[in-house]
C-alpha cells in the first residue's frame, strides 16, 4: 500500500512538473493578474513588510516574490519548474529566485519569518509534507500563508468549467490522482494538516476573499483552464475530440453573463490561511 501511494504521489508531482514547464508564458497571460492581486492579501496576511525574511514558496514567474520585496522583505522565491525560475529571473533580474522542491526546501532550520505559497498547496503531490517542511524553515513564532481556490459554489470560473465537463464529457477521466481539489477549502481541514505539521491551532485563521477575474472575450476561462493550468488542463486533454468542443461550447456559452465589452468579469473567490508556528 504505501508503495501504491508513494508511486501515485510520483506520477503526479511529474504530470504536475512537466505542465508547469510547457505552461509559463500561458499561466503568466492568464492567471498571474488575478493570482498577484490576491497574493497582495496574501502578503498582509503574513505581516510582510520591511525587513521580513520571507520565503516564497511555488513563485511562478516572480510576480509575488517581486511584490513582496516591493515592500522591503527580504525575500527568496523556490519553483520546482527551473522554467517558471527562468521566466522569474528575467522578468525581475535583481530578484533571488532559486530552483527548488516544496518537499525538501533549501534553506535552513529556522531561517525565516514568513512562508508564503499562493494557490501551490494542491499542486503539491504530498501537502503535509510541504507543510512540515515550511514548519522547519520557520522560526519559532513564525507565520505560515498560502491561499487555495473556493469550490465551485463560491468561484463562477471553476463552476462553468466543471458543469460543462459534466455535462458533456467525463468527469472521471483517468489523470495522475492527487489531492482532493478543494479539500483545503474546509477550515477543518486546513486545522488537522497544520496542527499535524507543527502549527498552533489556535493561531488557524481561514477567511475567504473575493474579486473580480477579467479574461478575453468570449473564450479566456476555457483558454486559461486548458492553455494555462495544469489539473483541469489534463482533463480536458483526457475527454474525446467531441466532448472537448462540446466542452469549449459550453464553457463560451455559460461566460455570456459575464461578458462586458472585449472582457469577461467573473467573480472568484480564494480562501487565505494562515498559522503561526508553535
Amino acid at each position: 500500500m504505501a508503495e501504491s501511494a508513494a508511486s501515485q504521489a510520483e506520477a503526479f508531482r511529474a504530470a504536475e512538473h512537466a505542465g508547469w514547464q510547457s505552461k509559463v508564458a500561458a499561466y503568466d497571460q492568464y492567471w498571474s493578474p488575478l493570482s498577484t492581486e490576491i497574493g497582495e492579501r496574501l502578503l498582509d496576511a503574513a505581516g510582510v513588510g520591511r525587513g521580513t525574511r520571507l520565503l516564497d514558496v511555488a513563485c511562478g514567474p516572480g510576480r509575488l516574490t517581486a511584490a513582496a520585496a516591493a515592500r522591503g522583505a527580504e525575500v527568496a522565491g523556490v519553483d520546482f519548474s527551473d522554467r517558471m525560475i527562468e521566466r522569474a529571473r528575467r522578468l525581475f533580474p535583481a530578484g533571488d529566485f532559486r530552483v527548488g522542491d516544496a518537499e525538501a526546501l533549501p534553506f535552513p532550520d529556522e531561517s525565516a519569518d514568513a512562508v508564503v505559497v499562493n494557490f501551490g498547496v494542491l499542486h503539491f503531490a504530498r501537502p503535509d509534507y510541504a507543510m512540515v517542511e515550511a514548519c522547519r524553515v520557520l522560526k519559532p513564532g513564525g507565520t505560515l500563508a498560502f491561499t487555495l481556490w473556493a469550490g465551485p459554489a463560491e468561484h463562477a470560473g471553476m463552476r462553468v468549467m466543471f458543469d460543462a465537463i459534466e455535462e458533456h464529457g467525463r468527469i472521471d477521466a483517468a489523470i495522475p490522482e492527487g489531492p482532493p481539489q478543494f479539500l483545503f477549502a474546509e477550515p477543518a481541514a486546513c486545522a488537522t494538516l497544520l496542527t499535524t505539521a507543527g502549527f498552533e491551532r489556535t493561531s488557524i485563521a481561514h477567511k475567504l476573499v473575493r474579486t473580480t477575474w477579467r479574461l478575453p472575450a468570449p473564450d479566456g476561462l476555457f483558454a486559461a483552464y486548458a492553455d494555462g493550468a495544469v489539473r483541469i488542463a489534463l482533463l480536458l486533454a483526457a475527454q474525446t475530440p467531441q466532448a472537448l468542443s462540446a466542452i469549449r461550447s459550453a464553457v463560451s456559452g455559460a461566460c455570456l453573463c459575464y461578458a462586458a465589452g472585449a472582457e469577461l468579469r467573473i467573480p472568484v473567490a480564494a480562501a487565505v490561511v494562515t498559522a503561526r508556528r508553535s
